[in-house]
């Protein structure tokens, strides 16, 4: 059973655009769909509960309200609490699942025995970017600098790998191992870097981070985003970026050294006097080369003697 997670307020279209995409999906298991509603305008919130049920049937849609300030994770973390699945697979209501396989590819990766979150490629049809799992950030002066960062470095774009983490906007996970870990960080990260902050929870139990390259979606980046000031929340990811992870950076940094390589200067043009006589010895040096090669020819011929049936022709 694969628990999809999906928070909206207002904005039932855009909210039943992803639910018919998942509703496109090609599955072995069971599915099942949780709202959560933050403090929609009624005929909103009545419009995607309905809508839903339409796509996947009463009994596999369940609708549940949130009523406070706009929190990610806490509106994730109750969703998850209600979810009955093996696996729950928090997505934003702006994704749009473009791989018929998609949810059936994050979880059976996500229930693998020491994985945490399982993401996959998003891109972003509107500003022509893509989100390729998370990175490292570069060690820097900065002191607001997130630890984690979503990588638009698309090198590595269409493959399988460990990666430090996943964006929320679409990621599995086992639902106990989500439990296990706390969740998301309801009161420290209510909405900005909550990501980050179970990423490096899950990596610090052990647990690897899976990104799918294979799988794609569609997300407008920063759609969804409240505007707030996340200094604090990235100040506090900073102060427990994980030992070693400058060198994990590595062989990112490598890659795009290798792809911005300084071109050899090119040689100083010469003048016109210059250009005349190397254009002289140039020519000079052919024609040697040429009278060489006519001598070879004669003597050769001369060595060889007349052709076969030369004296008869001549009489």
């Amino acid at each position: 059973m694969i628990s999809v997670l999906i928070g909206f307020r207002n904005s039932a279209t855009m909210t039943l655009r992803a639910l018919q995409s998942i509703a496109r999906q090609r599955l072995s298991g069971g599915l099942e769909i949780v709202l959560v509603d933050n403090r929609s305008e009624p005929a909103e919130a009545r419009a995607a509960f309905d809508g839903a049920r339409r796509l996947f049937g009463d009994g596999r849609v369940t609708l549940l309200s949130y009523d406070g300030p706009f929190n990610h994770s806490a509106q994730n973390n109750l969703a998850a609490r209600a979810a009955a699945g093996e696996v729950v697979v928090i997505c934003n209501n702006d994704v749009v699942l473009r791989d018929p396989a998609a949810l059936e590819q994050l979880a059976a990766w996500a229930l693998q025995d020491g994985i945490g979150t399982v993401g996959c490629r998003l891109e972003d049809p509107e500003r022509g970017v893509g989100s390729y799992g998370h990175q490292f950030s570069t060690p820097g002066e900065d002191p607001f600098q997130s630890v984690l960062s979503e990588s638009a470095d698309s090198t590595f774009s269409g493959l399988v790998h460990a990666c430090p983490g996943n964006t929320l906007a679409l990621a599995a996970m086992a639902r106990e191992r989500f439990l296990a870990v706390g969740g998301l960080d309801e009161t420290r990260f209510p909405v900005g870097y909550n990501d980050m902050d179970l990423m490096l929870r899950c990596s610090a139990a052990g647990l690897t981070h899976l990104y799918l390259g294979h799988v794609m979606a569609e997300h407008p980046r920063g759609s969804s985003r409240t505007g707030d000031n996340e200094d604090l929340q990235a100040l506090m990811g900073n102060l427990r970026r994980p030992p070693g992870a400058h060198l994990r950076q590595l062989v990112r940094q490598r890659v795009e050294t290798s792809r911005r390589r300084t071109p050899k200067p090119a040689a100083p043009a010469p003048d016109q006097a210059e250009a005349a006589a190397l254009t002289a010895a140039l020519e000079g040096a052919i024609e040697a080369r040429r009278m060489v090669e006519s001598e070879r020819a004669r003597i050769a011929a001369m060595v060889a003697g007349p052709a076969p049936g030369a004296a008869e022709d001549g009489a």
